[in-house]
């Protein structure tokens, strides 16, 4: 028990400093470490009954967005969505006219392309 205090003891003040950035990347390609992608669903492969979705997303936006298409693999995920925008559309306070100024005005801000 007492070696065990001494070397958390040793650890804490001997421990090094917290790593950058560059470290991890170093030790990423050291160790070639690859972060592991989720290829979202083309509409071809998706759920019949979720290809709609494909329509309206590309009539909106003029492509396929990857994090819906990434959604796409669950459907259970899309449909709780929908259902939770139908429900807040109901107790809408403010004109969707302006939501979605707000909207783009925040995406504009941090950088997004939409």
């Amino acid at each position: 028990m007492e070696l065990a205090v001494q070397r958390l003891l040793r650890d804490l003040l001997y421990a090094p400093k917290l790593r950058t950035l560059r470290d991890q990347t170093h030790s990423a390609e050291r160790y070639r470490l690859v972060m592991a992608r989720i290829s979202g669903l083309e509409k071809k492969q998706a759920p019949w009954h979720l290809r709609w979705f494909y329509g309206v997303m590309h009539k909106m936006f003029g492509k396929d967005l990857t994090p819906a298409k990434v959604q796409m693999r669950l459907p259970g995920l899309v449909w709780g969505g929908i259902a939770m925008e139908a429900a807040l559309s109901r107790k809408r306070l403010v004109s969707l006219r302006y939501i979605q100024l707000g909207r783009i005005r925040a995406a504009a801000r941090i950088g997004c392309p939409f």
